[in-house]
């Protein structure tokens, strides 16, 4: 009885900042609703040489190192819907400079770490085998990342400058939007998708 008295003691005096922390690193699927439209935007811009000699014309900013910029702000999106089967729906759209980007979307399963992609079987690309991609997407107290495993098989989803290395969105990103299954699958390239046509001017 006292060795039960004395493990009651030790759990309940046990230090609140260390619990937070435990907490923080529970599965990351676990008692966490992540379903829904997560924006951030950042400043990107359009970039050229500058020739010797010249001056960067209008609307384009002067670097250093040379080079002009055409300031503009850059859309990040991720679209995730979670289904009570363990399956996770997600479209991820990347902005990059030069209008470069990274699109990519499907299904991921569930695993011990958050969910694993690991295919694609895309409206948009239906020919195509993806298999060799590999995307992890975690989720923390505050914010959700999507890493490539190898961002070699991944290239085939991104421009010249795109990258699906640590795209990382804050949980605080997430927007008002409605999002039922059939608008994830539109806004992430997802074949079954219908009527998503509705949705053209989201999807990049």
């Amino acid at each position: 009885m006292r060795f039960v008295f004395l493990i009651a003691i030790s759990l309940f005096s046990f230090p609140a900042t260390a619990m937070s922390v435990i907490q923080d690193k529970v599965a990351p699927s676990a008692g966490v609703d992540v379903t829904g439209i997560y924006i951030t935007k950042h400043e990107s811009g359009m970039i050229a040489p500058l020739q010797e000699g010249q001056t960067c014309a209008p609307p384009y900013e002067e670097l250093e190192g040379g080079m002009c910029i055409e300031p503009y702000e850059a859309i990040n999106r991720l679209v995730l819907h979670e289904t009570p089967y363990d399956k996770l729906y997600f479209g991820l759209h990347l902005s990059f400079f030069n209008g470069h980007s990274c699109s990519v979307g499907g299904i991921a399963n569930k695993n011990n770490k958050g969910w694993l992609f690991e295919e694609i079987d895309s409206a948009n690309a239906p020919n195509e085998s993806f298999d060799d991609c590999r995307l992890d997407i975690t989720v923390d107290a505050e914010h959700i990342t999507l890493n490539a495993q190898d961002e070699a098989p991944c290239r085939m989803y991104c421009g010249a400058r795109g990258s699906l290395h640590d795209a990382i969105f804050p949980r605080t990103s997430k927007t008002d939007e409605e999002l039922d299954l059939n608008k994830a699958k539109c806004l992430g390239w997802i074949e079954g998708g219908e009527n998503c046509d509705q949705y053209n001017e989201q999807v990049q």
